[in-house]
């Protein structure tokens, strides 16, 4: 087990390191704000589920010591999951909209 969570840390650093690195070109952060709020609000609904989860299903049985472990194990499980998800769903959003044009220079240096 603590193996498991030796491999998966740095794994799910990865994958949040690489979903915020590969954003769409010709996007800023203030564009996919309305993506990027809702996408952290179902990570933290589907982990407190998970969590949940684990509670009702080993939190009375014998091994009730064990549900937040286990809930830990399906919250590090589901949270790299959902940000493939929501990439690919980002990508396929942000491809389709016009991409926002750069600020023109000014054509000659002595203008403001």
């Amino acid at each position: 087990m603590i193996l498991f969570f030796i491999m998966v840390i740095p794994l799910t650093a990865v994958f949040v390191w690489l979903y915020l690195r590969f954003c769409p070109k010709g996007t800023t952060l203030k564009t996919r704000l309305r993506f990027e709020i809702p996408v952290l609000i179902v990570e933290l609904l589907a982990c407190t589920g998970a969590g949940i989860y684990s509670y009702l299903t080993v939190g009375r049985g014998p091994d009730r010591a064990w549900w937040p472990v286990i809930g830990l194990i399906h919250s590090s499980l589901l949270f790299p999951s959902i940000l493939v998800l929501a990439a690919s769903i980002r990508s396929a959003i942000y491809s389709h909209l016009p991409r926002a044009l750069p600020d023109e220079a000014p054509e000659h240096p002595s203008d403001p």
